[in-house]
């Protein structure tokens, strides 16, 4: 459906819905979920062909840019957490056609940047007369701004690191052309990507990244491991090496004393000497290896 249909002058949204008026304003249509009928109402209102707007807005389409004679599409990816479930994620796409005296932004799946957008842009009429290439210029920075918070609360979502990357590729390419000023926020997000811990969207460092901020001490198991249970005391030594280097050691005493047996020339004392000597000698050093492995020696 069409969500709304506006024309703006020097910033400034005009009475009455939006028409192909000429003038030296620009038409911003918004649309969500759009049919053919409103392919065709688009067309005829911002003065294109409907097939044409068809082929550019319908989905899925991959996340990019793609030029057309008469304008520019930009695809970009959308992921929101629906309201009253926190561990759900929906994902859908934004489609942003714009040309030189129009701009259609075309929602699948959830509002995700284009939330508020267009009220927020009202209100700043400077942003507003830029026209469409300022329009699609929000609209990908709101874009960047969504990826940063959604990960700055789940950054070990791979649904959403996965979004993010897909929206760096035409972010990075916009910034390379039309769009210069949004190198800075693809930069950002692309940091982002590679920590797997964004920053916050207005720039301020995270708590745990704040500038001689004391680390907590880290435990001797891998990371994201549970502690293991009847881990044996370390009694106070510094590293993991000491301790392998004693239990390997502790290891090695029963078969010594097993030799020292056979040089004593102790198994003379009955026909089963060794077989027994050797048999307790294994069970005693099995049992030492099961417990230093399980309590992280080894």
């Amino acid at each position: 459906m069409i969500v709304d249909s506006a024309r703006y002058r020097d910033g400034r949204r005009l009475a009455g819905p939006g028409t192909a008026a000429p003038d030296d304003g620009f038409l911003w249509i918004g649309l969500a979920e759009p049919g053919e009928a409103e392919f065709a109402q688009v067309g005829a209102v911002a003065g294109l062909p409907a097939a044409l707007v068809a082929q550019a807005l319908r989905t899925p389409r991959a996340a990019g840019v793609t030029r057309y004679p008469q304008a520019l599409l930009v695809v970009l990816p959308t992921v929101e957490r629906p309201a009253g479930q926190p561990h759900a994620l929906t994902t859908g796409q934004l489609l942003v056609l714009v040309g030189d005296s129009f701009v259609l932004t075309v929602r699948h799946g959830p509002t995700g940047p284009m939330r508020g957008l267009r009220a927020r842009l009202e209100r700043q009429p400077h942003l507003l007369a830029g026209g469409p290439t300022a329009v699609l210029h929000e609209v990908c920075a709101a874009t960047v701004d969504g990826c940063l918070t959604a990960l700055a609360a789940d950054p070990g979502s791979r649904v959403l690191r996965a979004a993010a990357r897909q929206a760096l590729a035409p972010l990075r390419e916009l910034a390379g052309g039309p769009l210069p000023g949004l190198r800075a926020s693809a930069e950002r997000l692309a940091a982002a990507c590679e920590a797997g811990a964004a920053p916050r969207p207005d720039g301020a460092p995270r708590p745990e990244q704040a500038p001689h901020a004391e680390q907590a001490p880290q435990p001797d198991w891998p990371p994201h491991a549970e502690p293991p249970s009847g881990k044996l005391p370390s009694g106070g030594l510094p590293s993991g090496g000491l301790r392998r280097l004693g239990a390997w050691v502790a290891l090695a005493v029963p078969p010594l004393l097993l030799g020292g047996y056979a040089l004593a020339g102790q198994a003379s004392a009955g026909p089963y000497g060794y077989p027994l000597a050797i048999g307790a000698t294994a069970l005693v050093c099995g049992t030492l290896h099961r417990l230093f492995k399980h309590g992280g020696w080894l």
